[in-house]
């Protein structure tokens, strides 16, 4: 005979699977983006970059589908920086970001952050600005909450058997 328990234990499974679906395509996507993060880098040298000056544009974008376009606000940028290779030299160089949806965060002129040069072509550099690190805190994230609605399932079982 069913009672009003099971019921409610229906309900608070459908809505974990839910939430048990939702984390995991989350993480899925959180795990592929910071492997392609993780990959553009491969080729390329740690170092540390000073930020000489940064220089902010604001513009219109468009996004098309394809029915209409909608306009949004969006950003370019340029980075003018400094850093060290391991001959001693100090390299100057760019680093641009065009059409971003919002400007860095936390960027100020003579601040410094992890960056990767190219030894094959030291001026070719990658910024590693701290909200670029958002893929790998989503991660961490979504397998988290994949891992607490897991427990309190395996929990809600345990409970309703005894």
């Amino acid at each position: 005979m069913k009672t009003s328990w099971d019921a409610c234990f229906n309900i608070i499974g459908c809505f974990l699977c839910g939430i048990f679906i939702g984390c995991i395509i989350w993480g899925s996507t959180a795990a592929s983006q910071y492997a392609k993060y993780k990959n553009t880098r491969k080729d390329y040298a740690a170092t540390t970059c000073l930020i000489l000056n940064y220089t902010v544009t604001k513009h219109t974008c468009q996004d098309c589908t394809s029915n209409y376009c909608t306009d949004y606000t969006c950003f370019d940028e340029r980075f003018s920086l400094k850093y060290p290779i391991p001959d001693g030299t100090n390299v100057t160089s760019i680093f641009s970001s065009s059409d971003r949806g919002n400007p860095y965060q936390q960027t100020q002129i003579g601040s410094s952050f992890t960056c990767y040069y190219r030894p094959s072509d030291v001026t070719l550099i990658i910024l590693d600005l701290p909200n670029l690190k958002s893929t790998l805190i989503q991660l961490c994230v979504a397998f988290g909450l994949t891992g607490i609605c897991i427990l309190v399932v395996i929990i809600s079982i345990i409970v309703h058997l005894t």
